[in-house]
C-alpha cells in the first residue's frame, strides 16, 4: 500500500532558512522539518510515503512565474514522489490566465491562501479563476477556517466553511480541496455547513486538536472517498500523524480512501492499488 501527503510545503534550498524562521516566528509554532526538498524526502522516506503535494504560495502578485518554474525543476528531478502545486496572486495580472499556462506548464494543482493573499474566499473577483481551473481539470486546495498565523485576521470568515459550502454549491464542477478538514478552528460550522458537500477535505492540523472520536466521526460523516491524508509538512511531522490515523480504527477500505485512493480521486488519477 502508498501513501499520499496531499499538504506539505518546501522552499529553495537558498531561501528555505530564512522562510523557515520568519514562518515561524508568525505562526508560534515549531516546525519538525527544515522547509528543504531534501528535508521532505527524508521525512516522507521515514514515513513511508510514496508521494506528496508540494503546496506553494504566492504571497505578492508577480511571483507565479518563478514559482512554476522551480516546481518545474523539482518534477524533472523528483517527479516519481513530487506532486506540484503551484500557484497564483488573485491580484496578479491575467490571474485567468496564469490558470491556463499554470496547466500547461503540468503542474496538478493550485494552492490559494486567503490570509496571505488577502482575499475572501467566495469573492466574485475569484470565480474566473475557479470556473477556469474546472474547466482544467486542476484542483483549487484552499486554506480554511482560521489561521494560526493570523490571530488578528481583520475579516475573521474570509475562509469560513458557510463560504466554502456556498462555493462548492455555485460551481460543483471545481475539484475544490478544503484544508485542515475544512476549517480549522471553526470545526462546529464545518459539521453544520461543509459536511457531506461535494469538496475533499484533508487531515492537517486537526490531530492536535480534535478528540479522536470526533474527527473520526467527521471522517465518517464526510465520506472517507473524499477526506485524503495531509500533514501541512514541515510544520507537522509525517510519521506521527500517519500513526494517529491508523489507530481511529477505520476498516481497511477506509484507511486506503484516507491515504491514497481520495487523493488519487481529486488529482484525476486511476487507482492501480
Amino acid at each position: 500500500m502508498t501513501c499520499i501527503d496531499i499538504h506539505t510545503h518546501a522552499f529553495p534550498d537558498h531561501v528555505a532558512p530564512r522562510a523557515m524562521e520568519k514562518l515561524s516566528a508568525k505562526a508560534d509554532w515549531r516546525a519538525v522539518g527544515d522547509g528543504s526538498i531534501a528535508g521532505l524526502l527524508r521525512s516522507m522516506d521515514a514515513a513511508g510515503i510514496h508521494r506528496s503535494a508540494v503546496c506553494a504560495i504566492a504571497t505578492k502578485p508577480g511571483q507565479v512565474e518563478g514559482i512554476t518554474k522551480w516546481l518545474s525543476t523539482l518534477v524533472r528531478q523528483h517527479g516519481d514522489r513530487i506532486i506540484p502545486f503551484s500557484s497564483l496572486h488573485p491580484k496578479d495580472d491575467d490571474p485567468v490566465g496564469w490558470v491556463r499556462r499554470i496547466a500547461e506548464a503540468q503542474m496538478r494543482g493550485i494552492k490559494l491562501h486567503p490570509m496571505y493573499q488577502d482575499f475572501v474566499v467566495d469573492s466574485p473577483s475569484l470565480m474566473p479563476i475557479y470556473e477556469t481551473a474546472a474547466e482544467y481539470h486542476l484542483p483549487v486546495a484552499l486554506h480554511c477556517g482560521s489561521d494560526i498565523g493570523f490571530k488578528n485576521n481583520p475579516i475573521p470568515d474570509r475562509a469560513a466553511p458557510k463560504r466554502l459550502a456556498g462555493l462548492a454549491d455555485a460551481l460543483p464542477q471545481l475539484r475544490l480541496l478544503c484544508t485542515h478538514m475544512g476549517g480549522w478552528s471553526m470545526w462546529d460550522e464545518v459539521e453544520e455547513h461543509l459536511l457531506g458537500k461535494n469538496v475533499f477535505l484533508e487531515t492537517s492540523f486537526t490531530s492536535a486538536f480534535l478528540p479522536p472520536e470526533r474527527l473520526a466521526d467527521m471522517i465518517r460523516k464526510h465520506g472517507s472517498e473524499k477526506v485524503c491524508f495531509g500533514t501541512d509538512w514541515p510544520w507537522n511531522d509525517q510519521a506521527a500523524e500517519r500513526a494517529i490515523f491508523a489507530g481511529l480504527g477505520f476498516s481497511e477500505d477506509d484507511v486506503q480512501n484516507i491515504e491514497y485512493r481520495s487523493a488519487l480521486r481529486l488529482l484525476g488519477e486511476k487507482n492501480e492499488g
